[in-house]
């Protein structure tokens, strides 16, 4: 138990910065999305975050921040009910825009 508590107590100092660092399943929980959703709109630079390696991470506060800026969006009216931006793939199957992206929200 002793080993535990000093362990414990290793990571209570390194304060609220290894709080803040959260992983795309908490984002997920959070925004009641899938981690594949919160990793691809992360890859497209929709959602603030970092790879470590292959995993991604996030700051919780700019998380937050993006939330808060769609929600004011949302309220003046600039964006679509305050969503996050993405891209979307158009399906044209008649060859015309095919491969073409265009910005959709979600």
């Amino acid at each position: 138990m002793l080993v535990r508590t000093d362990i414990h107590n290793k990571w209570q100092r390194l304060g609220s910065t290894m709080d803040k660092i959260i992983t795309p399943k908490e984002v997920a929980q959070f925004l009641r999305l899938t981690e594949s959703t919160i990793c691809r709109l992360a890859s497209q630079g929709d959602l603030p975050g970092f790879k470590i390696g292959n995993s991604w991470r996030f700051d919780r506060e700019e998380i937050m921040q993006t939330i808060s800026e769609a929600k004011t969006r949302a309220v003046q009216g600039k964006g679509d009910k305050g969503s996050v931006k993405m891209e979307s793939r158009n399906n044209d199957r008649g060859g015309g825009n095919s491969g073409k992206s265009e910005k959709s929200r979600i």
